[in-house]
């Protein structure tokens, strides 16, 4: 039933299964991963992130049975020495004979480098393939966005939309800005588990911000749950709230769903290539 399902790739990539979508995908981690695991398909290549034991079995067995050579982090490609800076990460990458040090991503996150592994991973199978000439490795990762989208007032923007994306926010906000108070400007759809989102970092301000989307949930909602919370209306008035409460040791920022990433960049509010 995911949407991944309609399409034969010519690699398939698995990123960290977690509890999303349960309405349609199912309340179990097993279920879940056996929903992603349809972009598996005959003989197909499958590169898969690290993966709760029960979400691993999933996605071993559908290889198995698809006869599809399964490529997994940290047992068969590896990337080490990861060193974080203001403006992104760098580490060195391992797949059998093939070595790549120092490739530079500008954009946060120790998670980040697993996912460019995932990338680096695809696209060395697609080579040998003969489906891609002469990869562009360094050139290609350089080009990937970093989430600080203006400096003044300090604000990051990440599409964070459930539990573990949360979670790894909440690590990135801790290495790259450590000791500032965060102002939150939130948003979710009606289908994530918002309480887990929420607890999983740790804010000074909650905003809870209303966007024209169908799937979005009503924000008085999540008030019931978090009372602390400021309803501040559509985007445009949270900002204006976050920027009131901005001081010099604070950080705002803008993660709960892809429809308020989508929005915050159609008002154009900062621009990142002026950061």
């Amino acid at each position: 039933l995911d949407a991944t399902n309609v399409v034969t790739p010519l690699a398939s990539v698995i990123t960290p299964v977690d509890y999303d979508h349960t309405a349609v995908l199912g309340k179990r981690l097993q279920k879940i991963a056996y929903e992603k695991a349809g972009v598996i398909k005959k003989k197909v290549p499958v590169v898969c992130a690290v993966q709760p034991p029960a979400a691993q079995d999933v996605i071993k067995n559908t290889a198995f049975v698809q006869s599809s050579p399964l490529f997994i982090f940290g047992r068969d490609f590896y990337c080490g020495k990861i060193t974080l800076d203001a403006v992104g990460s760098m580490f060195d990458y391992k797949f059998n004979f093939f070595n790549i040090n120092k490739l530079r991503i500008n954009i946060a996150g120790r998670h980040q480098a697993q996912n460019a592994a995932l990338a680096i991973t695809a696209v060395k199978l697609l080579a040998e393939q003969k489906l891609i000439r002469r990869p562009a490795w360094r050139r290609g990762l350089a080009q990937t966005r970093f989430e600080v989208v203006c400096r003044r007032p300090l604000t990051v923007l990440d599409v964070a939309h459930n539990p573990v994306s949360f979670k790894a926010l909440a690590q990135n906000l801790r290495d790259y800005f450590p000791g500032k108070k965060i102002i939150l400007i939130f948003a979710a759809a009606r289908d994530k588990d918002f309480k887990a989102m929420l607890r999983g970092v740790q804010y000074a301000h909650l905003l809870l911000c209303r966007i024209d989307h169908p799937r979005l949930l009503p924000p008085q909602k999540i008030k019931k749950v978090f009372p602390g919370a400021i309803l501040s209306g559509g985007l445009d008035a949270a900002l204006r709230t976050a920027r009131s409460l901005f001081l010099r040791d604070t950080l705002i920022v803008v993660a709960g769903s892809f429809f308020l990433a989508g929005k915050f960049l159609r008002l154009n509010h900062c621009n990142p290539r002026k950061k």
